[in-house]
C-alpha cells in the first residue's frame, strides 16, 4: 500500500469517528496504517522533509469540543450600525483581554445578513475584558476612514512598555501605526510606517509579535508581517521595531507566495512563520518559514500539507504548558512550550463560504508534526478568520472567530464569537 494512500486512511478516521455504526472497518484500517507505517518510516520521514507527506504524533491527547454554551459574540453584524464586522484579533495585556476587528461598509466575503443597509466609512473597532472574557465592554471606534482606505488593525502587547501597538492600512492606503499606553483608553495621532515600495502592502490579520527578553537576535523586537499583490500573486514582507514602535525596519528578504501569515518564536530563538497560500496549484497548503536573526532575513521556504485545508487565514502562537517534575517537592513544576494553530478544517474548495469546522492543532516538537487537539465548530458549521491568545487563566486559551448566524445571516464570518479551552497536562 502506498505511504500517501494509508495517510488518507488515518484522516478518513477523524472524520467519521462519531459513526460507531463503522467501528469494525476503522479498526481495520488503523491496523493497515500502523502496518505500513512501520515498514515505511524511511520514506515518511524524508517525504515530510520536503513538506509532501503529514506526520502525526501519536503522543497528543485526544480530541476536546467546544461547548457552545460558552461561547459569547463579541462583534456581531448589524452591531452600531455597521453591516458586517471582520477580521477578528485578540491580545492578552497586563490587565485585560482586548479584541479589536475591521467594520465593512456593506455586506459579502463571508458576510450576507438579510437585512442589512451601506455606510460610507470603515473602522477599526475595540472592546475590553476585564473579567477574563466573561464580559466586554460596548464597541469603540478607534480610527475611521473611507471605504476605499480602511481595512483592519492588528495589534502586538509591548509588556516592557506596557503599550499596545497597532499596525492597519488607512488613508490612501498606507500603512499606519498608533500606540496607546493606559490600556486602550487612548490612543496616539496614527503615523505613517515608511516601506518604500511596499506602502501599500496589507498588514496580515491576526496579531503582530514581541520576541522574548532572552532572544538571542533581538530582545522585546515588535514583528509584523504583511502581505502585497494580487490574488495569486502575492508574497510576504516582515518589518519591525527595536523602539516599541516609534521607527520601523524592513526585512531584506521577500517571502514569495505567502499572503496572510503569523509569526511566532521558537524556544531556540528562531522565528517561524506560517502564511497562508493563494498559488492556485498549492492553495490548501501552508508555506513555512525561519529567520535566524530576529526577523532581518529570512530562508527555508517549504510548502507543508500536514495541515491542508481550504484557503483562509490562520492564528499561530506559542505557550508553555505545566508539567510536574521528578523530584521530591510535590509543587515543582517545569515547562514546555508548545504551538497552536487555528483554521477551518474543511478541504479543498476555493471560496469564503467553503469555510467551515473549525479546528486547533497542536505541537509540542516545535512544528515538526501537527495534531488536531481542539474543535471550535462542528465541522459543517462556518468558522474562518481567527486569533488565539493565552488568558489569565493558567492553561486556558482564548479563541476569537468568525462564524455563521444561521438565524439572519449567511457565510462563515457573520459574527465574531470569543471561547476557552484547556491545554492538555
Amino acid at each position: 500500500m502506498p505511504v500517501e494512500r494509508s495517510c488518507c486512511f488515518f484522516l478518513f478516521i477523524h472524520i467519521t469517528m462519531v459513526d460507531y455504526s463503522k467501528w469494525v472497518y476503522i479498526l481495520m484500517t488503523i491496523t493497515l496504517f500502523n502496518l505500513n507505517l512501520i515498514t515505511n518510516t524511511t520514506a515518511i520521514s524524508n517525504q515530510f522533509n520536503n513538506g509532501l507527506i503529514p506526520q502525526f504524533n501519536s503522543n497528543t491527547s485526544l480530541l476536546t469540543y467546544n461547548n457552545s454554551d460558552d461561547n459569547i459574540v463579541v462583534f456581531n453584524h448589524g452591531e452600531n450600525g455597521y453591516p458586517c464586522i471582520r477580521t477578528p484579533a485578540i491580545i492578552k495585556t497586563k490587565k485585560s483581554l482586548l479584541a479589536f476587528a475591521g467594520t465593512r461598509c456593506g455586506n459579502g466575503d463571508g458576510c450576507n445578513p438579510y437585512n442589512s443597509k451601506t455606510v460610507d466609512h470603515m473602522d477599526t473597532v475595540m472592546k475590553k475584558s476585564i473579567d477574563n472574557g466573561k464580559t466586554w465592554s460596548s464597541i469603540r471606534s478607534i480610527y475611521s476612514a473611507t471605504c476605499q482606505d480602511r481595512d483592519h488593525g492588528t495589534p502586538v502587547y509591548d509588556r516592557v512598555k506596557d503599550r499596545v501597538v497597532l499596525v492597519f492600512r488607512g488613508k490612501d492606503l498606507l500603512t499606519w501605526t498608533m500606540y496607546s499606553d493606559n490600556d486602550g483608553e487612548s490612543w496616539s495621532e496614527p503615523f505613517q510606517i515608511n516601506l518604500d515600495i511596499y506602502n501599500k502592502s496589507r498588514v496580515s490579520p491576526g496579531r503582530g509579535l514581541q520576541l522574548s527578553e532572552s532572544n538571542r537576535y533581538a530582545p522585546n523586537r515588535l514583528v509584523f508581517v504583511a502581505q502585497f499583490g494580487v490574488k495569486g500573486k502575492s508574497l510576504d514582507i516582515v518589518y519591525y521595531s527595536d523602539d516599541h514602535g516609534i521607527t520601523w525596519t524592513r526585512s531584506k528578504t521577500i517571502i514569495p507566495s505567502g499572503n496572510e501569515a503569523q509569526i511566532v518564536e521558537l524556544a531556540n530563538s528562531t522565528l517561524l512563520m506560517n502564511a497562508r497560500v493563494e498559488v492556485k496549484s498549492k492553495q490548501t497548503s501552508r508555506l513555512f518559514a525561519t529567520s535566524d536573526d530576529g526577523g532581518a532575513t529570512w530562508s527555508s521556504f517549504t510548502y507543508r500539507y500536514d495541515i491542508a485545508a481550504t484557503s483562509c487565514m490562520g492564528s499561530t502562537i506559542t505557550t508553555t504548558t505545566t508539567t510536574m517534575m521528578d523530584d521530591d517537592d510535590d509543587d515543582a513544576t517545569t515547562g514546555k512550550q508548545v504551538l497552536l494553530y487555528s483554521h477551518p478544517s474543511s478541504q479543498g474548495k476555493e471560496g469564503s463560504h467553503h469555510r467551515m469546522g473549525g479546528t486547533v492543532w497542536i505541537s509540542n516538537d516545535e512544528a515538526e508534526s501537527w495534531n488536531p487537539f481542539y474543535h471550535a465548530t462542528e465541522k459543517e458549521v462556518g468558522f474562518a478568520y481567527s486569533c488565539l491568545t493565552e488568558t489569565f487563566t493558567s492553561k486556558t486559551i482564548g479563541l476569537l472567530y468568525e462564524t455563521e448566524d444561521a438565524d439572519s445571516c449567511t457565510g462563515p464570518s457573520c459574527k465574531i464569537v470569543f471561547t476557552t479551552f484547556e491545554l492538555p497536562s
